[in-house]
Order: structure tokens, then sequence, then C-alpha cells
């Protein structure tokens, strides 16, 4: 098959048919499905006639027009996995911001109590890496509360 032939299956596979399904009609109300279609191709050769060539199309349903009465109406469909998986990408985000911030704060305050941040990093990296992080967050907490009472006292 030549690119010229590749081209024409090409241009007959992605038209308008392909985005709009045929209507359907129940109980007096007439349903349209829309899809969103994505293709592509290409093809080469050299002059002695070898070569080749190739198409792809790709469709996902995005709604339906549904028309009842006169009245077109737009129901869009919801990707169940795609709407799972941006919450996943959103969460990932959020965790990553905020273990960030934790990190600096857990840094910072080791850092001030041996007044070193290469060693309150070192500190940090070592206990994060031994103990889980809720155990290293308790040891912040604790040798907080025990260098403020320790202060406090006069000592």
């Amino acid at each position: 098959m030549n690119a010229l032939d590749t081209v024409n299956q090409m241009r007959d596979a992605i038209t308008v048919r392909r985005v709009y399904g045929e209507p359907y009609q129940e109980d007096g109300i007439t349903i349209i499905p829309a899809a969103h279609v994505v293709g592509g191709g290409g093809g080469g050769g050299d002059t002695l006639g070898n070569g080749g060539s190739g198409f792809g199309m790709s469709a996902r349903p995005v709604g339906a027009w549904v028309i009842k009465d006169g009245d077109a109406t737009w129901r869009p469909s919801i990707d169940l996995n795609r709407t799972i998986l941006m919450g996943q990408i959103v969460g990932i985000v959020i965790g990553s911001t905020v273990k960030g911030l934790v990190t600096g704060v857990i840094v910072g305050f080791f850092a001030t109590k041996v007044h070193s941040l290469a060693l309150g990093t070192i500190w940090y990296a070592w206990a994060s890496s031994v103990m889980p992080m809720n155990i290293v967050m308790a040891v912040t907490v604790i040798v907080t509360n025990v260098d403020a009472a320790f202060l406090l006292s006069g000592f």
C-alpha cells in the first residue's frame, strides 16, 4: 500500500460520522452520541518503491445530545477512571508538598538545636531512613517539649 492510499483511507475513517454517532429515538426522545476522535498517519519510501505507511485512530465518548420536545440539551459523559486518576495526582502533589514543608520545619528545628544546618539535615536524613516518618515527628515533638520544660525550669 502506498502513502496516497493510506491518506485516502485515513480521510475516509476520520470524519464527522466518527464524532457523532447515529441518532436513535426512544419514547419521543432523540439521542445523538458524541465522541472525541483523534487520528494521524504517515508514510515514506525511496525511489526504488520500498517503503510503507500506516495510520492510527483513537476515540473516546464525551457525551450525547438529548432532544426532547424540540429542546436540545448536552449530557456529558463522565470517565470515572480519568476522574480517579486526576484525584490521585492531586493527592500526590498535596502530600509531597506537605511532606516537604514538614521536612523543612524538622530540619530547621534540629539545625537551630545544633547550630548547624548540615548537622540538622544529616540527623533528619538518618532518622527518616531508619524510622517511619510518624516516629521521627513524635521524637521531634518530645524533644521540643522536653527542651521547653528544661528552659522553663531555669537550668
